[in-house]
């Protein structure tokens, strides 16, 4: 068992994931009224941003990312468990006709650094990537493109630990697997 901690700041929204095998949603203290945390759900059922309020919430899908926000304090997140390792994927969606069609809250699973470029070779996703940074004393997406291997506002081929970031499916697909390796 280990345990794997990172400090958020209050009052701006981060896009992050787990990087131990299980864990549940008091990890972000998701039944307090000072804090909102939400996954992206891209298909039909449920479509569009969930809310989780509840502290039992049990966060088993690797690689699925979450948007966390405090209003009031900066946090420490303190992740305890079997740290991730090996060969992740997780199966994403592009529902025709729905809001932000393709696009899936995905992130590196590992308390690592992880390669983009990696991902992207072979996979059936657009070669950008996409996730919110405070760079130059303000909030920004920040851009990754794999193929072009360039990036705007600080985005740089390698995801920091338990960094989660936007992808898109193809249009030639509706469904596809992102599988991560060590």
């Amino acid at each position: 068992t280990s345990i794997v901690q990172h400090y958020i700041t209050q009052n701006r929204w981060w896009y992050l994931t787990e990087p131990v095998d299980t864990t549940t949603s008091s990890v972000f203290d998701a039944n307090s009224t000072n804090h909102y945390l939400y996954f992206w759900n891209e298909g039909p059922s449920n479509h569009g941003w969930n809310q989780i309020d509840n502290g039992s919430f049990v966060l088993d899908s690797i690689m699925l990312g979450y948007a966390s926000y405090y209003t009031d304090a900066n946090h420490t997140l303190e992740f305890e468990g079997d740290l991730n390792t090996g060969d992740k994927t997780i199966t994403i969606s592009r529902t025709p006709g729905v809001e932000k069609e393709g696009y899936n809250l995905i992130g590196n699973p590992y308390p690592s650094s992880y390669d983009l470029y990696q991902f992207y070779v072979g996979s059936d996703v657009l070669s950008s990537i996409w996730y919110r940074t405070y760079y130059t004393g303000a909030m920004n997406f920040a851009h990754y493109n794999a193929e072009l291997n360039n990036g705007t506002n600080g985005a740089q081929r390698y995801a920091p630990p338990m960094q989660a970031f936007w992808v898109k499916v193809s249009d030639e697909h509706t469904t596809t697997d992102i599988s991560f390796a060590n």
